[in-house]
């Protein structure tokens, strides 16, 4: 049960930074500047959800298998899925690596937003002192 709501929680949070990000973009400057943050931030947090989706997928598959939902018709689809998790790819020590990625390009989108952001404070705070005195 916690693999799903740590699974949903990810993709609710993911999905609210994304329309969050999408909504304070800077228009008129480069691809960059206007896109990276949400870029990077929805990169990161898809990294983010290898981990619990495998869970999920484990959960689900040993779910299927109990003997009482006579799932025999679901038993190539659940063997599919468990070959498919159980890749080198989604090892325990990748899925580390892709959570460490995964942080560091959420951190680097937030530490363009703030550059960003305190450059727009830097251009607006003389013209205010210019229109006080």
């Amino acid at each position: 049960m916690s693999y799903f709501v740590t699974f949903f929680g990810l993709l609710i949070a993911s999905l609210l930074a994304g329309i969050s990000l999408w909504k304070n973009r800077r228009i008129g400057e480069g691809f960059l500047q206007c896109y990276g943050p949400i870029l990077l931030q929805q990169a990161g947090m898809l990294l983010l959800l290898l981990e619990p989706s495998k869970n999920v997928v484990l959960c689900l598959c040993r779910v299927a298998a109990r003997p009482e939902y006579e799932a025999y018709k679901l038993m190539p689809v659940v063997e599919r899925a468990l070959d498919f998790v159980f890749m080198p790819a989604f090892s325990q020590k990748q899925l580390w690596r892709y959570s460490m990625l995964g942080f560091a390009l959420i951190a680097s989108s937030a530490y363009i937003q703030f550059r960003e952001r305190s450059r727009a404070l830097e251009t607006k705070l003389p013209r205010q002192e210019q229109a006080s005195s």
